[in-house]
């Protein structure tokens, strides 16, 4: 499954929560209740909504990003970063999960740790990955090559 341009090798296409109540209606748990062979007196409205309480909780979890998947994302956008493919990072910024922008927006934030910049927008991002110093003579700063640490700026 692709989340994004990031490719998630676990996560399996599983019904959305909201879905669950359409897809498990009178007739499929009448039919549910065919194949379990529950008994003829039984409260098929009582199974019912107890099929449909699992069927959310699966839906649910299922739908939650796995550490796996986590490690997934920033794997990738680390590898283009490292490749110089700052349109490809910056795709990938924006599709990252809410997950992976709160773990990487949270990082450092131990005490006495320098403070990250946050992932605002593929465009500050890209600014800031693009901007290392170009090659200086000695004695020479990026400032006095009309470049500064856009970094400063997110």
């Amino acid at each position: 499954m692709r989340q994004g341009n990031v490719l998630l090798r676990k996560r399996k296409d599983a019904i959305a929560p909201s879905d669950v109540a359409s897809i498990f209606d009178v007739g499929c748990i009448q039919e549910l209740a065919r194949i379990a062979r529950l008994p003829l007196g039984a409260d098929l409205d009582r199974f019912g909504d107890g099929v449909r309480k699992a069927a959310v909780a699966f839906a649910t979890k299922a739908a939650k990003i796995t550490t796996n998947d986590l490690h997934t994302e920033i794997d990738e956008l680390y590898r283009m970063a490292r490749s110089n493919a700052f349109e490809k990072v910056a795709d990938l910024i924006e599709s990252l999960s809410p997950e992976a922008v709160a773990l990487l927006n949270n990082r450092g934030k131990q005490p006495g740790s320098p403070q990250p910049t946050t992932i605002e927008s593929p465009q500050a991002t890209l600014r800031a990955l693009s901007c290392s110093p170009p090659n200086t003579s000695p004695g020479r700063s990026p400032q006095e090559f009309g470049r500064t640490d856009l970094r400063a700026n997110l």
